[in-house]
């Protein structure tokens, strides 16, 4: 029975994910057959009994939609007292940026730590914010969540 080997000559961040997959010519559509999963070391053996083709996968991991909620929606600072805007749900190293309604960056900010990140409702420049609403760019593991907060001074 033939056999192949597919040898990585680098190491790669990929290599414990790579699969080997098997194409069905007989199927009505291509129905991709798993069959090998784990490669040992930096290479993957497979016996090659079936005519058809071969190839390597490599499975995406698709990052989930994000829960990411901003309160208090509005802030009110006499009600609310000068504590800020939570934005929940965001991971060490996401982005965050604030613009004006016309489009004006305001403020633009990395999570220094998973969990919630608290804005002071201040510019970069440290001066408060205006009343008005403002819109709210998050870029969080391959994904990009926007929304509205409004601030009423």
């Amino acid at each position: 029975m033939p056999e192949a080997i597919i040898a990585f000559l680098e190491s790669t961040d990929y290599e414990n994910a790579i699969r080997l997959a098997y194409i069905n010519p007989l199927a009505k559509a291509d129905a991709l057959e798993i069959i090998n999963i784990a490669p040992s070391g930096r290479s993957i053996t497979v016996h090659i009994d079936k005519p058809g083709k071969y190839v390597l996968v490599l499975p995406l991991n698709i990052p989930k939609k994000l829960d990411v909620a901003a309160f208090p929606n509005p802030y009110k600072p006499s009600k609310h007292g000068n504590k800020g805007i939570t934005f929940t749900n965001l991971r060490q190293g996401d982005r965050i940026r604030l613009y004006t309604i016309t489009g004006e960056m305001i403020y633009d900010a990395k999570v220094s730590a998973d969990g919630n990140f608290v804005w002071n409702v201040q510019n970069n420049s440290g001066n408060k914010i205006a009343s008005g609403v403002y819109v709210y760019y998050i870029e969080s593991r391959g994904s990009k969540i926007k929304g509205k907060v409004a601030v009423e001074r």
